[in-house]
């Protein structure tokens, strides 16, 4: 079997499952499981090692992009063991790496008044109001 036709059965599964509920959740998955199968020659999943899966992680420099697509690769892996085809995680055998906080810019009040002066119209202002910082 070759690893892109599991990754085939494991998202329809996820399906079936309720596990995915939405589009964006399967483009998720599915870009970092192909990715996965690019850098293994799309070989028999049963064959892959912690090497094939931290050679794929490689592709990722940021820790909270990294650890994301760790996620991905360690949930394949146990669907993987629990419909019997592997004994192993190899996604397991990876470390996990520390995610780093992640800070949004608000506008401070002063900055979304000035915007407000400069706004052109009724349209602008309402699209401030929709960016703006809830209070």
């Amino acid at each position: 079997m070759k690893l892109t036709s599991a990754i085939d059965e494991y998202i329809a599964d996820m399906w079936s499952s309720g596990r995915f509920r939405s589009a964006a959740t399967e483009r998720n998955y599915r870009s970092a499981l192909l990715a996965h199968a690019k850098d293994v020659s799309n070989r028999d999943p049963r064959y892959t090692n912690r090497d094939d899966v931290k050679e794929t992680l490689r592709r990722w420099d940021h820790p909270n992009t990294h650890g994301n697509r760790r996620s991905v690769l360690v949930s394949f892996y146990a669907w993987l063991m629990e419909e019997g085809r592997r004994s192993d995680n190899p996604a397991l055998q990876t470390r996990r790496p520390k995610r780093l906080p992640t800070h949004v810019y608000r506008l401070s009040d002063e900055e979304v008044r000035q915007m407000l002066a400069a706004a052109c119209g009724t349209r602008e202002r309402r699209a401030i109001y929709l960016g703006r910082a809830p209070a």
